[in-house]
């Protein structure tokens, strides 16, 4: 896919279509470099690392790209406004939140633009740190905090987006919906024995 721009220092925007460019290549299954993104968009490999910066700042924005895109819709799913949500996603339950990740990984349309994070091996410890501190409010609680259903339940949401991602068609949409339910009822299930549990401990 090629952009077309005007004169390289007369694009105010032309970083963000240098990110972009770098998302369809990974879509399009294509190695990942500052080459590669210069042939895509029309620029001049100096160009795009002066939009850029470097390598590592051009795989940061991709990821940032996908995490402003997953967080976008992760706002709109029902379990924000579920019985554990606040009046705002991030005043919000952990588990809300939660819910809301496992809804957004079992419908949303993944592809291998999302493994940005995945998209250079000699970055990819930068890449999942940065990946993990920005979607880590959507994750549950951190580890030695949460329970087995939450833990379960996290392990579900990965790895229905990163099956998805990798395009193996492992499961249905049908299949799909029922890992949601599923999930969401091991939450609900926990989420009643702790108010049974508060119930019976105020109680004389």
């Amino acid at each position: 896919m090629t952009y077309s721009f005007m004169d390289e220092s007369a694009q105010p925007t032309t970083d963000r279509h240098v990110v972009n460019a770098a998302l369809e290549l990974l879509r399009d299954g294509e190695v990942l470099t500052i080459d590669a993104v210069a042939r895509a968009t029309g620029l001049t490999k100096p160009g795009v690392l002066h939009h850029i910066g470097s390598k590592q700042n051009l795989m940061l924005r991709a990821v940032d790209e996908v995490v402003d895109r997953w967080t976008v819709e992760l706002r709109r799913f029902p379990s924000q406004m579920g019985p554990d949500a606040g009046d705002t996603p991030f005043r919000s339950t952990a588990t809300a939140r939660l819910r809301s990740y496992l809804d957004f990984a079992c419908a949303h349309d993944f592809d291998a633009s999302d493994l940005a994070l995945f998209a250079d091996p000699r970055l990819r410890e930068r890449l999942r740190e940065q990946w993990a501190q920005r979607l880590r409010p959507w994750l549950g609680p951190p580890a030695g905090e949460r329970s087995p259903a939450q833990v379960a339940v996290r392990l579900l949401a990965d790895g229905m987006w990163f099956n998805a991602a990798l395009g193996t068609g492992a499961a249905d949409p049908q299949e799909k919906e029922q890992v949601r339910v599923l999930g969401q009822q091991l939450l609900d299930r926990e989420s009643a024995a702790a108010a049974e549990d508060s119930v019976g401990a105020s109680t004389p």
